[in-house]
């Protein structure tokens, strides 16, 4: 199977940590949202206004964690 092309990649910081020590969720959103605005860019189609989104994440993340989109 080929492998899928990755429109974003960033490493989760400490002022993104909640007080249980995981990733806040809404950096997960974020993250999303830029690969998704990359794609869209480098495709060159303008990226429709948001309703929803559905993303899906195995385990929780924690600081230090490389994240790819």
């Amino acid at each position: 199977m080929p492998s899928l092309e990755v429109s974003h990649r960033s490493t989760v910081t400490p002022d993104q940590i909640d007080d249980l020590g995981h990733m806040n969720v809404r950096y997960y959103g974020i993250n999303a949202s830029v690969g998704t605005t990359a794609l869209c860019e480098r495709l060159g189609i303008a990226r429709p206004p948001m309703r929803s989104s559905y993303t899906r994440h195995h385990h929780e993340q924690m600081e230090g964690a490389d994240l790819v989109v």
